[in-house]
């Protein structure tokens, strides 16, 4: 079984897959992220990885 990405951030970050999808979104105004179309859980994170902290 394949879960979307809402799905699976929701569970990491403790957050309604409605939070997660509102993040989504907000991030993807900003510039920082970026949903490849017509690809399913496709996120591509457009900011330098020496800029994202490492989540444990």
């Amino acid at each position: 079984m394949k879960f979307s990405c809402t799905y699976r951030f929701s569970r990491f970050f403790d957050a309604t897959p409605s939070t997660v999808n509102q993040m989504i979104k907000t991030l993807e105004n900003k510039g920082l992220i970026k949903k490849k179309s017509k690809t399913a859980r496709s996120i591509s994170v457009l900011v330098p990885d020496e800029l994202i902290p490492t989540l444990k």
